[in-house]
């Protein structure tokens, strides 16, 4: 094992009992759980007799024993426990930081907590268990995310700063998380919902309410106007930036549909060419030409596409490069539309991914080389040099060869993961 993969860990099952490996296999906390969880801060949580506690890579037990539960990931340094019934917060060093005197409590987020000592109201603490914000809120008051936290008073939602001033009164039917300083909103318009977007004091964005818009991703947001704009441009549908104006607008372009952009590159369409889709640029430039029946999202530099000789005929799967270049011919099958993600296509990781050809999965690298044999019942993406195989019903993992590293003979496992994020 060396230097660069001897945090990674992933937690096995075998004959009912669970426990973590390292990446050659060797056993690191011991097959005796009843349920293992990796926190990445140095500790493991475990369960046992119905009991939680941590233990750290030695598998020697860390904080309080005995506890009716715990989150299995510390944020700012803190996690949630819950002991006698109540609910306080440890260190990484297991020891009690915040003592349990809450009947609910979330994890940390921007150095703030959301709790409640009655189960109905409830309000934020800091990371000392100082009182910050005045228990007001419902159970629906979420995170810290760029400063704000979304509350909701009398059914309606807005937002309150680090201080607890309401920043943006609560005067919506919903709203989303702030975004590059953003946050989109909804209110009911007659038998309709309208969207806007506001900024930190409160301000409507433009002034302007949408007939349909999507949060804000990569300081863009794809929107439609209302036909009672007061723009002037009613039914106009393209992406606005931070500052309201419209940078890319789909009419004026010729481009009839445009998914959200992922690495600069968007899939779109212009309705004239079969159904079959292609990627424009931020300039709303076809740099992709229109030729593909299914176009995903890019990703590690590669987006997943399927062609076919007609709509309805089957569709083979591969990838191409942000060039448009297809890294080996058509020959993977997936169901795209499927609920369950694990049959749909993989993104790269590690510069390789999951691919399924005849109902059978397996691995290739970014030039479209086959790594082993496409031979197991599902395979997952890489982690540490290792993907989760599943093979005749046990699981085990491969290595950036395609060669079983750890064989197939665990009852399940879960992706390997760093022990510890820093």
């Amino acid at each position: 094992m060396s230097e660069k993969t001897a945090d990674w860990v992933a937690v096995v099952e075998r004959d009912g009992v669970s426990g973590v490996i390292d990446v050659d296999g060797g056993v690191v906390i011991p097959l005796e759980y009843e349920k293992v969880f990796v926190t990445g801060a140095g500790l493991a949580l475990t369960r046992k007799d119905k009991k939680f506690g941590f233990v750290d890579r030695a598998g020697d037990p860390v904080g309080p024993p005995g506890l009716d539960n715990a989150a299995s990931r510390f944020r700012d340094e803190l996690a949630v426990v819950k002991q006698h019934g109540r609910f306080g917060y440890i260190d990484v060093r297991g020891e009690v930081v915040i003592p349990a005197a809450y009947a609910k409590a979330s994890s940390f987020s921007e150095g703030l907590a959301r709790v409640s000592k009655n189960g109905k109201t409830f309000g934020y603490i800091d990371t000392a268990g100082k009182a910050v914000i005045k228990p007001q809120f419902t159970a629906d008051a979420r995170s810290f995310k760029e400063g704000m936290a979304a509350v909701k008073k009398r059914r309606k939602w807005g937002f309150v700063d680090a201080s607890g001033d309401v920043a943006v009164p609560c005067e919506f039917d919903e709203v989303g998380d702030f975004s590059g300083g953003l946050a989109r909103v909804q209110r009911r318009a007659g038998r309709r919902f309208e969207y806007g977007f506001v900024d930190k004091q409160g301000s409507l964005l433009g002034d302007e309410w949408f007939a349909s818009a999507t949060e804000v991703k990569g300081g863009l947001a794809r929107v439609s106007r209302a036909a009672s704009s007061s723009s002037g441009a009613a039914g106009v549908r393209g992406f606005i930036d931070a500052t309201g104006a419209m940078v890319l607008d789909f009419g004026l372009l010729d481009l009839l549909n445009v998914d959200p952009f992922s690495e600069g590159l968007a899939a779109a369409d212009r309705g004239s060419s079969g159904n079959r889709r292609g990627y424009v640029d931020r300039t709303g430039e076809m740099v992709i030409d229109e030729r593909y029946f299914v176009a995903r999202p890019f990703a590690g530099g590669h987006a997943c596409v399927a062609v076919a000789e007609s709509l309805h005929a089957p569709y083979l799967f591969t990838y191409i490069d942000t060039e448009g270049e297809a890294i080996c011919a058509p020959a993977f099958q997936y169901e795209w539309k499927a609920r369950a993600a694990r049959l749909r296509p993989r993104d790269f990781s590690e510069g390789i991914v999951a691919v399924r050809e005849d109902e059978k999965w397996g691995h290739i690298d970014a030039r479209g080389t086959r790594l082993g044999d496409i031979r197991y019942d599902m395979a997952w993406d890489f982690f540490g040099g290792r993907a989760l195989v599943r093979l005749d019903g046990a699981c085990g993992f491969v290595d950036v060869r395609g060669e079983l590293a750890i064989p197939a003979d665990l009852g399940s496992a879960s992706n390997f993961q760093r022990w510890s994020a820093s």
